[in-house]
């Protein structure tokens, strides 16, 4: 059974209009919403404060720009505005367009005859629910980001706006984790890892028993500190304990934990987003070679993410 998203709608008119004409414009105008059936539109008559909930506003006249402004002040962001070929609802939505902007608000009009209007909210819909698993959220930063990422920072300010807390730990509490877990617990798990994988090359016993107690402590700071996402200074790890994160970051990613390495916070934000809409998560790669005849790139990098190719 499909489960239609609801949007609250909020009509404005003018009161010079006739109320009958705008009664029946407004209930027109919500019947072919919900008859193009990708959404379902209820009005209301004020604004609701559930955080994430899609609530617009239908502008049925001209004439209703202050009310529509004090009614916008209470809407979350992007303010969306529903403007059809009618009773001025066009030149009033683009005023208001305006006066948001300058505002420093973030705002947008959807317009058409009804039945594209539904198109559009449906888009609007997806877009909301995006925006609800890319934000809020609790982003960590393990150390800082590796010396040679000269433009990887991101504004602190910038991601406040966007309702997202950037967690700040230091390696050494990593490490004092790491170097307090017990090899011995992990026996089980080695002999799983082992189990599953499908040829290991390289590393022997001591080394997979070090991943895996950097996964696990890993692990444990993310429930701890309740990480959504965090990107860690992992050269650190090289130095200090000849060992990686690549398979903490390829099972945690796995897990649903989105894991970037070299505190490169933009690439994180890519990653964080990329998983909202598509619940996959994303390869961190360098472009490292284009071949412009055969019309192929290499991305490279130190792990690839299990079951992507």
């Amino acid at each position: 059974m499909v489960v239609m998203s609801k949007i609250g709608l909020i009509a404005l008119g003018s009161s010079l209009h006739d109320d009958e004409q705008l009664v029946a414009l407004k209930r027109g105008i919500i019947e072919a919403l919900n008859a193009a059936g990708q959404v379902l539109v209820e009005e209301i008559d004020s604004v609701g404060r559930e955080r994430g909930s899609l609530q617009v506003i239908l502008i049925l006249t001209g004439g209703v720009e202050q009310e529509t402004l004090r009614v916008a002040a209470a809407l979350e962001e992007p303010v969306i505005l529903l403007a059809h070929p009618w009773h001025n609802s066009l030149p009033a939505a683009l005023e208001l367009l305006a006066c948001l902007h300058a505002d420093g608000r973030r705002a947008a009009i959807l317009y058409g005859k009804p039945t594209e209007l539904g198109e559009q909210l449906a888009e609007q819909v997806q877009l909301a629910d995006v925006w609800r698993k890319f934000a809020p959220a609790r982003l960590g930063l393990l150390g800082q980001p590796s010396d040679w990422l000269v433009a990887s920072g991101v504004s602190r300010g910038r991601i406040w706006e966007l309702g997202i807390e950037l967690i700040e730990i230091g390696m050494e509490e990593l490490l004092a984790r790491i170097r307090a877990l017990d090899a011995r617990d992990f026996a089980g798990d080695l002999q799983v890892l082992k189990t599953q994988a499908h040829g290991i090359d390289e590393p022997d016993d001591a080394a997979l028993i070090g991943a895996l107690r950097i996964y696990h402590a890993l692990h444990g700071l993310v429930q701890e500190y309740k990480l959504d996402a965090f990107t860690i200074r992992c050269f650190d790890l090289v130095n200090e304990l000849k060992n990686t994160g690549c398979y903490a970051l390829s099972r945690l990613n796995d897990q649903g934990i989105t894991a970037g390495c070299e505190g490169d916070l933009q690439a994180l934000f890519s990653m964080h987003l990329a998983r909202a809409p598509t619940g996959a998560a994303a390869f961190m790669g360098n472009l490292a070679r284009i071949d412009r005849l055969s019309r192929t790139v290499l991305l490279a990098h130190c792990t690839c993410l299990q079951g992507y190719t």
